[in-house]
Order: structure tokens, then sequence, then C-alpha cells
């Protein structure tokens, strides 16, 4: 699968979709320590992640990096 993550100030927008574009889930996932490495780990470890790089983004970095 492929994820999308579209940083906000406060939450994180996902997008996850297939190979082909389907969309498998989209949402919020509300900046909760843990929330996006415990969203993350329902899904296989290896997946693409896109993230929308700004001024203060090393932290989800290290999430995704984080997760199982």
């Amino acid at each position: 699968v492929y994820c999308a993550l579209d940083l906000h100030k406060e939450y994180t927008f996902v997008s996850i979709s297939k190979p082909d574009g389907k969309i498998l889930q989209e949402g919020r996932i509300d900046y909760t320590r843990g929330a996006i490495r415990g969203f993350l780990n329902s899904y296989d470890k290896g997946s693409s992640v896109s993230v929308e790089t700004i001024e203060n983004c090393y932290w989800i970095i290290g999430e995704i990096g984080k997760a199982e």
C-alpha cells in the first residue's frame, strides 16, 4: 500500500491507497504520543510512506521509522 501524510498544525491527514489508486482509508490522526506509529503499525512494514516536508516534520519521520 501507499501512505500519504499531509501535515497540519495539530493533526495529520492520512490517505492509504493501493497501487491501482483505490483509496483504502482516509482520515485524521491527532498529534498524541504514538498515534502515528500506532496507525502505521496496522499496515505491512516496508509500505511506502510520503510526507509533506515542513519545518517541524522530523519527529513524524522518527515515528515512521519506529513503526513495525
